[in-house]
């Protein structure tokens, strides 16, 4: 399929998913307190029932909507880049992608995006993440898509299934003439069909109104990658995706299988909600009847037919000859009546799956602490299935901005964006050394946080377990700086990594105390296993050599020995008896014979000049001393 195969099809798309449209209009005006409401075909929208116009609204689902909102609040996540290969490169690739990632979840604040996909899961069941890059801001960004603006292929049953997406956006013709100006005279002439909408009809969640002053304009993306800004029946831009990625990605509150579209928490509970009402309705016409009986007035007692008001202590004046007026009490209202209310709103909360306990409220035959706590802590763990499926939403989300980031963002663009890690992290990220569809995991349960102590017991769980110091998990809870040694590795492996490319380039380098020696070990020590270190010449490896055996002393607290020494002490292979050299050459190899010879020879060779340094020292030292008499004997 095609682009220009997909312009007809929205139009069908819509016409399908119409029905699905009138159940989420009806449970957002239900959530907005307009519960008394029937289907008018006039105006192809839900409209006030007019003998229930004065019924009461006792509105439960807004607690529930507010209490779970609140509950699944998102915290940054447990985000893992696994690298392609246990590579120093490719960790510090990983590690860099990770400190991008957690940058761009703050300044973005996804936490707030999370947020707004869960308003529409709650209220519609359905709602989608779409990543993109913003050239207008230089930057990328994640938005949330409501679903009355998600289309797909007609008559699926599987999203999986659908080879494109389209969302809908509504912009004005000046800007659009501003981005597109080689279409300005089309984005004028376009007159849109749809009606504009009214303030009357757009505060009733109006669904196929474009609002004043905007014109409709659908982005279609195709799983190949391929993607179009559609004004009318023609393409304003077409292009494709970094990577072919497909940046739009589902979600949906329950999953009904072979169901294109999930079902909110407020659909099932619509029809107990308005039987709720109804029962509310009956007791407080009953409690006003019976606040006010009806009169029995004889015609003969010469009462006038206004006399008897609601007016407390009003006197009323009659003829007692005609006879007395008599007040008829209403009957009081059965017990079935108030336990039926009671099931409803019980039924209401098993539906929903949110109890009093979560709700703060006091659980009748509850007294116990943990019976509470436990039937809190179910209400929340019955959420983990939408808590899995945004999880998974955000993992790709992720791996889509990695992919942007590698694209669009600029060498200055990523110093700017990490600060004082952008030059680690860009020489993992730009598009030369970044992988290609890079591996993003979140850890389960890491997304949604119940509150402020949760985010610490991790801290503190590292800490008893002796992971961490003291002092690391103290910053943690006080800071949020548990990922500072994270980038202190990066870096330092970083630097190392430069440090090698210049030693294996000829240069002569220095390294010092102050440097990162542990990660400098492992750069060095990890390049020594590599071919390409015994493709170096002879000169390249020994310094190599000396500067691996040097770091392996200065990071050693206990060591005594001199560079020599620790040379000879580092070699397993081969080595020189002490006690009897002859005879370890007879025994050897003919290979390790020649190996032995060669260090007996490098090692008298040594001695040899060793004594000679010697002998100079101590000529040095006579020549000093005669010197010396002879001043003293010429003064």
């Amino acid at each position: 399929m095609k682009l220009d195969d997909i312009k007809g099809k929205i139009a069908d798309a819509s016409t399908h998913k119409s029905r699905e449209e009138k159940i989420w209009v009806l449970c957002l005006r239900f959530l907005d307190g307009q519960q008394h409401l029937s289907w008018d075909n006039t105006l192809q929208n839900w409209s006030a029932t007019k003998e229930k116009s004065n019924s009461p609204t006792i509105n439960l689902i807004q607690p529930l909507y507010r209490t779970l909102l609140s509950k699944l609040s998102a915290a940054y996540p447990g985000v893992a880049v696994m690298p392609a290969s246990p590579s120093n490169e490719d960790i510090v690739k990983a590690k860099a992608s990770e400190a991008a990632l957690r940058y761009y979840w703050e300044h973005e604040k996804i936490s707030t995006s999370v947020s707004k996909l869960l308003e529409w899961l709650l209220t519609c069941g359905n709602a989608a993440f779409f990543t993109y890059y913003d050239s207008d801001l230089d930057r990328v960004k994640t938005k949330v898509i409501s679903p009355f603006d998600l289309f797909y292929e007609k008559g699926l049953m599987r999203l999986e299934e659908s080879t494109w997406a389209a969302l809908r956006f509504f912009y004005s013709k000046e800007d659009l003439k501003e981005v597109y100006p080689e279409h300005a005279e089309y984005i004028e002439d376009f007159a849109t069909e749809q009606r504009e909408a009214s303030d009357e009809y757009a505060n009733s969640f109006a669904i196929d109104a474009t609002p004043p002053g905007k014109v409709e304009t659908y982005e279609v993306y195709m799983k190949n990658g391929n993607y179009g800004i559609l004004l009318g029946d023609k393409y304003l831009f077409k292009g494709k995706t970094p990577e072919g990625i497909f940046p739009v990605h589902h979600v949906k509150w329950t999953n009904i299988p072979n169901k294109l579209w999930g079902t909110s928490l407020i659909a099932p509970i619509i029809e107990l909600q308005s039987y709720y009402n109804k029962a509310r309705g009956q007791i407080l016409e009953n409690v006003e009847l019976m606040a006010n009986p009806k009169w029995l007035i004889p015609k003969s007692s010469q009462v006038a037919p206004n006399a008897i008001s609601k007016r407390a202590g009003e006197k009323i004046f009659y003829n007692p000859a005609g006879g007395t007026p008599q007040q008829v009490p209403a009957a009081p209202i059965p017990s079935y009546v108030i336990d039926n209310i009671r099931q409803i709103q019980s039924e209401i909360m098993d539906v929903t799956g949110i109890h009093s306990t979560t709700l703060g409220k006091r659980s009748i035959g509850i007294t116990s602490g943990k019976a509470i706590n436990a039937m809190a802590a179910q209400d929340i763990s019955s959420l983990q299935i939408t808590q899995q499926g945004i999880e998974d939403a955000c993992e790709k989300v992720a791996k889509d901005v990695l992919v942007l980031m590698k694209a669009h963002y600029t060498e200055d663009k990523m110093y700017s964006m990490l600060d004082n890690t952008g030059r680690v992290a860009f020489r993992a990220i730009n598009s030369q050394q970044i992988v290609k569809n890079p591996e993003v995991f979140i850890q389960t349960g890491t997304l949604f946080q119940d509150s402020a102590a949760d985010r610490e017991a991790r801290a503190i769980e590292l800490f008893q377990a002796g992971l961490i110091s003291k002092e690391d998990a103290v910053r943690d809870i006080s800071f949020r700086t548990s990922n500072a040694f994270v980038l202190e590795e990066m870096e330092g492996i970083s630097h190392a990594s430069e440090i090698l490319e210049a030693v294996i380039d000829g240069s002569l380098v220095e390294i010092f105390k102050t440097d990162d020696l542990a990660s400098f070990l492992k750069v060095f020590g990890d390049f020594v296993k590599n071919p390409d270190y015994y493709m170096l010449d002879k000169e390249r490896q020994d310094y190599i050599r000396d500067i691996v055996v040097s770091l392996s002393v200065a990071l050693d607290p206990d060591a005594t020995l001199t560079p020599e020494q620790a040379k000879e002490q580092m070699k397993v292979f081969p080595t020189i008896s002490k006690e009897d050299p002859g005879a370890q050459m007879a025994l050897a190899a003919s290979g390790t014979q020649l190996q032995l010879e060669g260090d007996l020879l490098d090692k008298a060779s040594k001695e040899a000049n060793l004594r000679e340094v010697n002998k100079l020292q101590n000529v040095e030292t006579s020549m000093g001393e005669a010197l010396s008499a002879n001043s003293g004997a010429i003064r």
